[in-house]
C-alpha cells in the first residue's frame, strides 16, 4: 500500500514564515486613499485594490477564491468530505483613518499563510477551511460597522442601505451599481449547523468548565494566592487588585485607572 501523505504537524513551518506575513502587510498598505498614511474605507478605489490583491494571494496559495457581493474575499481549502462543516478564520481589511498596517489585516494574512502551508504539506482536513477577508468592520464611511461579517452571520440590517457618506453617496446605490441587491446579501448567510465552532458547541464547552469560586477578601492576615504573604510590597499588589475589582463592580466607579495608587491600609 502507498504510504499516506505526511500531516502538516510532522514538519516545521518554513523559515521566514513571519517575514512573509509582514511583507504582505507592507504591500497591502500601499493601497490607501491618502498619500501620507493608511486609509482604506469601504468600496473606495483603495478598498477594491486591496480586495483584488488578497484574491490574487489566496489564488496563488491554492485556495478556491471569490469576492462575494458585499466585498468579502473568501478563500477555501476544501475538505475531502463535501458534507463537512466549515471553520472560518480571518479578519477585516478596511481601515480607520490613518490606520496601522496590521490592524485587522494581520488576522487575514496569518490565516492565509497557515492555509498555504497546509495545502503545500498536503495534509487533508476533516472540515472546510475558509479564510475570509471581511470587507467592512470599522464603519468609517457609512457609520455602519460589520457589514461584511453581519452578512455572513445572517444579521445584515437592510436599514443601513439608506445611509450616505460625507459626499452624499448612498450605500444601497453603490451596491446596486455593482449588481448587488438585498437578496444577494442575505444569500451569504451561513447556517450555524454548517459551521465549526458554532454557539451551541461553545456553550457546551463552557458548561463543562467548573464554576470558579470568588477569592476571599484581602486582609492583613490573609493575602490572595498571588501574594503568598502579607509583606508590605505584596500587600500593595493585592490592594491594587482589590481596588481594581471594586472599580469594575461599580463600587468605585468615580475613580479612574490612572489615579490608582497603593493604599496605605489594607481594604476592609
Amino acid at each position: 500500500m502507498p504510504s499516506p501523505k505526511p500531516r502538516a504537524t510532522e514538519s516545521a513551518p518554513p523559515a521566514g514564515f513571519g517575514a512573509k506575513i509582514l511583507d504582505m502587510a507592507r504591500q497591502l498598505a500601499q493601497f490607501s486613499e491618502t498619500p501620507d498614511g493608511l486609509t482604506c474605507t469601504y468600496l473606495s478605489p483603495a478598498h477594491k485594490a486591496a480586495a483584488t490583491q488578497l484574491r490574487d494571494w489566496m489564488h496563488a496559495a491554492g485556495l478556491v477564491v471569490q469576492i462575494d457581493p458585499v466585498g468579502n474575499v473568501v478563500g477555501r481549502y476544501p475538505s475531502a468530505a463535501p458534507a463537512a462543516r466549515t471553520l472560518i478564520v480571518g479578519s477585516h481589511y478596511d481601515t480607520v483613518v490613518n490606520a496601522g498596517r496590521f490592524d485587522g489585516r494581520l488576522g487575514i494574512l496569518t490565516a492565509l499563510a497557515v492555509a498555504e502551508y497546509l495545502i503545500r504539506a498536503g495534509g487533508p482536513l476533516p472540515f472546510h477551511l475558509d479564510v475570509i477577508g471581511f470587507a467592512e468592520e470599522e464603519g468609517v464611511r457609512f457609520a455602519a460597522p460589520y457589514l461584511g461579517s453581519s452578512a455572513i452571520a445572517g444579521r445584515f440590517d437592510a436599514a443601513v442601505l439608506q445611509r450616505s457618506d460625507k459626499n452624499g453617496a448612498r450605500l444601497g446605490s453603490l451596491l446596486q451599481e455593482r449588481g448587488v441587491d438585498l437578496a444577494a446579501v442575505r444569500g451569504l448567510a451561513r447556517p450555524p449547523a454548517t459551521l465549526r465552532g458554532r454557539r451551541s458547541a461553545i456553550q457546551q464547552a463552557a458548561a463543562a468548565i467548573p464554576a470558579q469560586t470568588s477569592p476571599p477578601r484581602a486582609s492583613v492576615s490573609s493575602a490572595p494566592a498571588c501574594c503568598g504573604s502579607a509583606s508590605r510590597s505584596r500587600r500593595r499588589c493585592c490592594s491594587f487588585r482589590a481596588r481594581w475589582k471594586a472599580r469594575c463592580s461599580g463600587r468605585d466607579s468615580r475613580r479612574r485607572l490612572g489615579g490608582l495608587r497603593p493604599m496605605s491600609r489594607w481594604p476592609a
